[in-house]
């Protein structure tokens, strides 16, 4: 079922070859090779640097709060990558994900069966479903926590059973790690509790009060607390928790299941895929999120189990069945790729419970709810495991019983299979190798300037230097628009623009520029990334304009070895001025900004955030004027608006701005500056969306004030 991954354990990992809208052998599993590495280096240090790094988006660094979240394949991995690499340990947890979950399944098959076979057959379909069989490619922390779904099932049952210490403890345990591994299954297993409590409270509820077992559930909740904490809390009180946690509805309802997509076989199926191809392209999301097939041999018996079988545990399970498949369906429902549906001349969409969900804070985060399909697919293997206990007591010998299970088993491989599955070699250019060096630090330039790439993350592990943008995983505004404001940018971005016409007539200057500002040594051109006159132009954009002493090939890709940096006095100013209403400023990295807008005759830009940077080259300390020409984003009720200043991280003063356009001056020591790059931020009083506090307001920014200029200058 997993056929070639066991052949190539050591340089190829499993990896969609590609995924629409992206480019080719990009996907998620490079970024978590850059975690294991990453987790790996962090942990290496003290105090660990594990919720912030400027080793991507240099300077201004990212904010990866959820590392924590699949802390817990990371500390295996970070033992794992110092003795067999990091592409075998990642197929290694790969594999692992498998075993574990076909285990798990197992164990509660033989809790609830009392039957070997019948366990193994639950196992088999839990583990090989066409859900995890197409997330595998894609989303290893997914598919990691598989296992603890009938592991929290089993230890809920056993707690019930035997209401002990040490079983609800197991049972908060298991929700625990559920939180260090994926959040998705830890709010499904709190769904799943809910859903428990209620189904089982009435029978049992009064045993285990009476006995004193209410200490016990205390006892539970305090081990849960303590040991999901380290998991949670980083996220919780990040300041970058809503951007990553708060997702829009309209995002859950593209990622939906379809209603069709559950009897429609998945499209990387070796015998049925090539005929539902273009149903797939039908549904909204992407077939990673919409494969949710069940299967008809597992359907069947699931269904014969539901009506056979007695008993709160078969009960219970169909309720889970229902609820999850509902779930599932997200907040409106779709078929065949539709979700408004026209009735008497009006356009509807039918809405769901899903919604209800969208507004639990925390919870809302799952913005995938064609995910709850996992725990739809436990509650039939389950289903289907009452269906083969009913037959299996019609069946004379336990021969007939094995050929029975036998059968089926291949009716469900048949069904669910998904091999071969697609890998990608681990292999990089060798130029990556040759320039890594723990003793010095410098930046890697990568081009084109793309932050979906994310295969420049893996390429990052091994020269292990710092690189000017990254793959925000969740996309924020202020990552995606980054770096903002400098000139050569936009063509390094989309070098197809160098077709038009002819480079700046400064470019040169402005490449001397960009390679000192960000310490650039060398810059690597991708061609499989780029059409063929493109990456020509490129290349020729490159070796006419920024200073080098060196260019290597290496199949394709192109490395430039920069020069060493002369003097510098020349490239910048001693006075800065950088009016934000103009298309062209002096050369400075913003962050935090909007686009630029006007008000009258001014023209300027909104901050968009709590608060926002100014990065910029010095040649030496002196002390130095701070002026600008501000405006708040006032409302009726609104306090008035501070904006603090920080020159390098250190506070230096505080102004309270009048509610209309005013300039204001600050003085700042040189004791506050260095030679080389300066960050100079500014943090708001409040910042708020106008369409929140202004009625008939539209503007869901989030906005503090607004910026005519900033100049900074000697003090003379």
């Amino acid at each position: 079922m997993t056929y070639p991954v066991a052949l190539s354990l050591t340089h190829s990992i499993p990896i969609d070859h590609q995924i629409k809208d992206w480019y080719p052998g990009d996907g998620d599993p490079w970024h978590y090779l850059w975690a294991f590495w990453y987790f790996k280096r962090g942990l290496s240090t003290f105090p660990p640097h594990l919720f912030w790094t400027d080793l991507v988006f240099y300077p201004i660094g990212f904010e990866i709060p959820f590392l924590t979240g699949i802390g817990a394949i990371l500390v295996p991995a970070a033992l794992l990558v110092p003795l067999v690499g990091l592409i075998l340990t990642y197929n290694l947890l790969w594999l692992l994900s498998f075993v574990l979950a076909g285990y798990g399944m197992y164990l509660l098959g033989r809790y609830l069966f009392q039957d070997r076979l019948i366990a193994a057959f639950c196992g088999y379909v839990f583990m090989f479903s066409s859900y995890r069989m197409m997330h595998a490619l894609e989303h290893l922390p997914l598919v990691m926590p598989s296992f603890l779904i009938p592991l929290f099932a089993l230890c809920l049952f056993k707690a019930v059973d035997e209401p002990t210490t040490k079983h609800w403890v197991f049972c908060a345990l298991v929700l625990a790690v559920s939180a260090g591994i994926s959040w998705y299954c830890t709010v499904s297993l709190m769904i799943y509790l809910a859903i428990f409590a209620l189904c089982f409270a009435r029978h049992h509820w009064s045993r285990i009060r009476t006995q004193g077992h209410l200490g016990s559930l205390v006892v539970a909740m305090l081990v849960l607390i303590a040991t999901a904490s380290p998991f949670v809390l980083p996220l919780l009180i990040s300041p970058a928790r809503d951007s990553i946690v708060t997702r829009q509805l309209t995002e859950s309802s593209v990622y939906s299941a379809d209603l069709l997509a559950f009897f429609t076989p998945g499209p990387r199926n070796p015998l049925f895929g090539r005929f539902v191809g273009p149903i797939y392209e039908r549904f909204t999301g992407n077939p990673y999120e919409q494969t949710v097939y069940l299967g008809y041999t597992l359907l069947a018996l699931a269904l014969f189990g539901a009506f056979r079988s007695a008993g709160d545990k078969a009960r219970f399970f169909r309720v889970v069945a229902v609820i999850y498949f509902v779930l599932a369906l997200g907040p409106f429902l779709h078929v065949d790729g539709r979700y408004q549906f026209p009735v008497g001349g009006e356009v509807v969409s039918i809405p769901l419970p899903y919604l209800l969900l969208h507004y639990i804070p925390f919870v809302n985060g799952v913005r995938v709810p064609s995910r709850f399909t996992e725990v739809l697919v436990f509650a039939l293997a389950a289903l289907a495991g009452y269906g083969l206990s009913a037959i299996r007591s019609r069946l004379a010998t336990p021969r007939w019983r094995a050929a029975l299970i036998g059968v089926l088993l291949v009716g469900v491989t048949i069904e669910s299979a998904a091999a071969p599955i697609p890998l990608i070699s681990g292999h990089a250019p060798r130029v990556y190798s040759e320039i890594a060096t723990p003793r010095e630090s410098f930046m890697v330039l990568e081009l084109p300037l793309d932050w979906r790439i994310i295969k420049y993350h893996y390429y990052q592990t091994i020269h292990e230097q710092r690189m000017l943008v990254g793959h925000p995983v969740r996309l924020r505004e202020k990552y995606s628009t980054y770096p903002a404001g400098l000139p050569l940018i936009p063509l390094l971005r989309d070098p197809k623009l160098l077709l038009d016409g002819p480079a700046p007539a400064d470019a040169r200057r402005d490449a001397e520029r960009l390679a000192a500002f960000f310490g650039v040594r060398y810059v690597i051109i991708h061609g499989e990334y780029l059409d063929r006159p493109v990456f020509e132009k490129l290349d020729r954009f490159v070796a006419d304009h920024f200073p080098h002493v060196g260019r290597r090939v290496d199949g394709r890709v192109v490395m430039y070895t920069l020069k060493s940096p002369g003097p510098q006095g020349t490239l910048w100013p001693e006075d800065y001025r950088i009016d934000f209403g103009a298309p062209d400023r002096t050369f400075a990295l913003l962050t935090g900004w909007a686009g630029i807008e006007r008000w009258g005759e001014t023209a300027g830009q909104w901050s968009n955030d709590r608060e926002s940077s100014i990065y910029l080259h010095l040649e030496e300390p002196t002390d130095r004027v701070l002026q600008m020409r501000l405006r708040p984003m006032a409302y009726p009720g609104s306090s008035r608006q501070t904006v603090a200043v920080y020159v390098n991280g250190t506070p230096h003063g505080r102004l309270a701005l009048e509610p209309e356009w005013a300039q204001y001056e600050l003085t700042l020591p040189a004791s506050l500056f260095r030679p080389g790059l300066n960050e100079v931020t500014f943090r708001y009083g409040y910042a708020i969306a106008p369409a929140k506090v202004i009625p008939g307001n539209t503007d869901t920014r989030t906005l503090a004030v607004a910026f005519d200029y900033v100049a900074l200058r000697r003090a003379r």
